[in-house]
């Protein structure tokens, strides 16, 4: 009789507690069908059973937590902790093996290899390509990494061969679990020939193995918790009332339900005034949600403050309903507009959901610093809201597992950047559990034009996948090119009709607004009228350079008025802000070099002075000077705008923040009663001369072929129109137009026109070739082991730079040295005369003040030797909190100056970080 208690699988060596293989196997088996009823959606659960056929999925699970560990009964992990060992070498097992070895079998892959060898040597069942391969990749991937398909190591067969007692043991741990759970001869037949013939390719069992490998990554996390499980120690347990005790702890939330959205209903959905109605663009997304039979991929173009959230929610809510989803994700381009949003989604999901608490998450690597956010995670978000109509009991939970890095996207309603769902095409170790929580979710992408070249590769590949598994996706723009609507669109279509070669035919007849819609079967164009609010607004190009952009602000301002200002780079904005406030009081600046929470305050209250709801907090006068920040979310109402150059789209964008909100119109200045905007950086355009000189930080962030496309655009259009451009009537032709590569350049402006234009293929061609290399393959390739090929990233922010192609920055937390002490900077007022240095960890709300003291230098600012000072400067105090853990200090002198090798910084309260190059002194 084989005694199989002997064999471990958890040890804490601080207290040398320990639990024993077959205790931790009972535990995960136990949960792991009722962890993937909270985990799975409907719909998600009604793909996987169109994949497995007449195979139960329970079945499937039961058996992959049964077998998941069982390579623990081996030489290769028993001897990594030799005082549990020797039980089992007492017991005769063989145990000769090297360190080397050790490492170079996993346990995973001997489980894997284990539970084949079980179904085909013991049990007699031959299982095929797609079953073997199937288990293969469920068991051995259920740490987060997958391998190629193989036969066992050497190693394995030696000690198969040697010491056949291991492999019967591990046999022995099958037979005696299995049978416990109701596996008995039938339903092992069904799990040894799940595919069978059926499966033509690896497509679809590829995507059910990485959705159950999430499911078995997500109940093996939950049972190996020392709070849900506590370790035995080898003492006999009560195995239901062990499990029953566990479900007392383990939290992990429910699941959104959502409702019937109506005509009727939907205003109260936003608390909307009863006054208010539907806009016909949003009558339109509700209409169309009725009437679609298939999930489906819907982009809304509309120009800013046309109510395409409201839109978005409300579609996503009747998809949801209509196919069996419960969670949502909206994902944002920042983590700036990602706040923006969550309060919005959240005040949404209070008018609208049941009693039931749902689980929230605001996913990105800032969120505990969201006040909303936390107020949740403390259960006072309606102390926020203030809700007349609440009882006090928030409807939304921020539940602690879903809290990880790695688990965010498993909460059933999620707000985040666009990252966190662009990592789950990522070569990375985990992102199967992205997969599983998108599954089962709405996906809304908001802005998603602000997705280049670079980050497109990602984005389709996540939408061959996203319409693979049949999610409801709705992708919000402004605006977008004719290509990249293409390119969205077959790329859903792609993974919706699983590579049929069902070709998509998208009107190209230019109308805005635009709903566009794709289900894997069929596709349309819907033209929704606009709300009959058009507006025009008067445009030009200005010569001259930042002293007649000041000249310019204080001509349009001269009665009075809030400007705003779009500088294409921070240091050109720090110079404009300076010029412009040497001669007006009523100035302000914003860019993203300013202190993390310095940044926060100026943004609350320009949006208090400047949107919607302003009343009478609105100027008289106001200069804003910033950078594009200020398109990103931000509730703001311009009486006219001054810009930079920029590609034809964000003009637009920018146009739109401009007499943004028609209840401001009766305050504005008799000069400003019409729309205005001046554009800068160019010159006049003129086609009969050379190509325009364009700015340099213009052409930088930008790139010269699109601005001068552009350039040329806007220039005809204003020859055409006596310089005005009326949204959203003029809207999808100057875009269409401005992002047309093969229209002609006017003569004078070839040889510029052509060089940028090479350059531009070059740039493109660069980037796609550079993100597909960390990209994983799309579901007709079938190799789960390439999807997480690629070295694990330790971080977000590795991450981050690996699916943007941004400049690399690296975040930094502002000190100054006073006195060799080192403290917050002297505005900092909650932690006036408090040091934040030495070895002991601070107390915690010091830790969190400090670390919204952050800003972001540029890679291009620092040297190799500069890192290194910035890491020699680390304090100690700082690794021990969850704050400041890993945070470099940017120490400033009394002067709030720093040296760094090529360049002088330096922090001022009404600049924010000024970066000067040594040479200019």
């Amino acid at each position: 009789m084989i005694d199989l208690e002997v064999f471990w699988a958890k040890f804490v060596e601080k207290t040398s507690e320990h639990m024993s293989l077959l205790q931790h196997s009972r535990d995960i088996t136990s949960v792991i069908n009722e962890v993937s009823k909270k985990l799975l959606a409907p719909a998600s659960e009604e793909f996987l059973q169109s994949i497995i056929g007449e195979t139960p999925l329970h079945e499937i699970l039961t058996l992959a937590a049964i077998s998941h560990d069982v390579g623990k009964a081996s030489p290769y992990f028993q001897q990594k902790v030799p005082s549990l060992s020797q039980r089992v070498t007492h017991q005769g097992y063989g145990s000769d093996v090297t360190s080397k070895e050790i490492y170079a079998n996993p346990h995973s892959i001997i489980s894997a290899h284990t539970l084949i060898a079980w179904f085909e040597q013991h049990r007699g069942f031959k299982l095929s390509p797609p079953d073997r391969e199937f288990w293969f990749h469920v068991i051995a991937g259920h740490h987060g990494s997958y391998s190629e398909f193989s036969l066992p190591s050497d190693a394995l067969l030696r000690e198969i061969r040697i010491w056949p007692e291991w492999q019967e043991a591990r046999f022995a741990l099958l037979d005696k679990l299995t049978a416990e759970y109701g596996l008995g001869e039938e339903p092992l037949r069904g799990l040894a020939s799940i595919f069978g013939g059926r499966v033509e390719n690896n497509m679809l069992s590829t995507s059910a193995a990485a959705l159950i490998t999430g499911l078995l990554i997500s109940a093996d996390w939950v049972a190996s918790s020392t709070d849900n499980f506590p370790l035995t120690n080898g003492e006999p347990q009560n195995q239901d009332f062990r499990t029953e005790d566990a479900w007392e702890r383990i939290h992990l939330g429910n699941q959104w339900q959502p409702g019937e959205v109506t005509t009727e209903n939907f205003l109260d959905r936003f608390s909307l005034p009863e006054s208010a109605t539907m806009r016909n663009v949003q009558e339109a997304v509700v209409e169309l949600g009725h009437q679609l039979d298939k999930p489906a991929l819907v982009i809304l173009e509309n120009e800013t403050g046309s109510g395409k959230t409201e839109a978005a929610l409300a579609l996503a809510e009747i998809m949801a309903e209509k196919f069996g989803f419960n969670g949502l994700f909206f994902a944002q381009p920042t983590r700036v507009t990602s706040d923006a949003i969550f309060t919005r989604v959240a005040e949404w999901l209070i008018h609208s959901v049941p009693e039931e608490t749902i689980s929230t998450v605001l996913a990105h690597g800032k969120a505990d610093f969201n006040d909303d956010f936390k107020a949740i995670t403390t259960g006072d978000l309606t102390a926020i809201y203030d809700d007349d109509s609440s009882n006090g009991d928030s409807p939304l939970e921020a539940t602690q597992w879903f809290q990880g890095r790695k688990t965010g996207l498993l909460a059933s309603v999620a707000v985040g950047t666009i990252d966190q769902i662009l990592f789950a095409v990522l070569q990375s170790k985990h992102n199967v559990l992205r997969h599983l929580g998108l599954a089962g979710k709405v996906v809304i992408i908001d802005e998603i034009h602000a997705a280049d070249a670079y980050m497109r590769v990602y984005t389709t590949r996540l939408l061959e996948w996203l319409g693979l598994y049949g999610v409801p996706v709705i992708a919000l723009s402004a605006t977008l090119p004719p290509k990249t609507r293409k390119q969205l669109v077959d790329a859903y279509q792609q993974g919706a009709s699983r590579y049929t070669g069902r070709k998509t035919r998208i009107d190209k007849t230019p109308v805005y607004p635009r709903i566009t819609w794709v289900d894997g079967e069929k596709s349309g164009t819907l033209a929704p009228e606009h709300d009959g609010l058009t507006r025009t607004t008067h445009y030009s190009f200005i010569e001259g350079d930042l002293e007649e952009m000041a000249d310019e602000a204080l001509k349009l301002s001269v009665d009075g008025g809030c400007i705003g200002i779009i500088c294409s780079t921070v240091s050109r904005a720090q110079e404009l802000y300076e010029l412009v406030s040497s001669r007006e009081e009523a100035v302000v600046l914003l860019h993203s070099r300013f202190l993390t929470s310095d940044r926060a305050i100026l943004e609350s209250a320009l949006v208090k002075k400047l949107g919607r709801k302003a009343g009478s907090s609105r100027p008289k006068k106001l200069i804003v000077v910033s950078t594009q920040i200020i398109e990103q979310g931000l509730d703001l109402d311009f009486d006219a705008m001054i810009t930079d150059i920029a590609p034809t789209d964000l003009i637009i964008q920018r146009i739109g923040r401009v007499h943004r909100h028609q209840m401001l119109n009766d305050s504005r200045p008799d000069s400003l009663k019409v729309p205005q905007l001046k554009i800068f950086g160019t010159g006049l355009p003129d086609t009969e001369a050379s190509a325009p000189e364009i700015q340099t930080g213009s052409k930088r962030v930008y790139r010269h072929a699109p601005l001068l496309r552009s350039i040329r655009v806007l220039a005809d259009h204003a020859t055409n129109t006596d310089g005005t451009i009326t949204t959203p009537d003029d809207v999808e032709s100057l875009v269409t137009s401005s992002y047309d590569t093969k229209k002609s350049a006017p003569e004078a402006w070839k040889d510029a026109w052509t060089a940028a234009h090479v350059e531009e293929r070059k740039f493109e061609t660069d980037q796609e070739s550079r993100a597909e290399t960390a990209r994983i393959p799309d579901p007709l390739a079938g190799k789960l082991a390439e999807w997480t090929k690629s070295p694990s990233l330790a971080d977000e922010q590795a991450a981050v730079a690996q699916v943007r192609d941004a400049d690399e920055s690296f975040e930094v937390v502002v000190v100054q040295n006073r006195m060799g002490r080192l403290f917050a900077l002297p505005h900092i007022k909650d932690l006036e005369g408090q040091s934040v240095d030495g070895v002991m960890e601070l107390e915690y709300r010091t830790a969190r003040t400090l670390a919204t003291c952050t800003v972001r230098l540029p890679e291009w600012s620092l040297t190799d030797d500069d890192l290194f000072d910035l890491e020699a400067d680390g304090q100690e105090s700082w690794q021990k909190s969850r704050w400041l853990k890993g945070s470099l200090p940017l120490v400033l002198d009394e002067n709030l100056e720093r040296e760094l090798e090529q360049y002088i910084l330096k922090y001022d309260e009404q600049l924010g970080l000024l970066l000067e190059r040594k040479e200019q002194q």
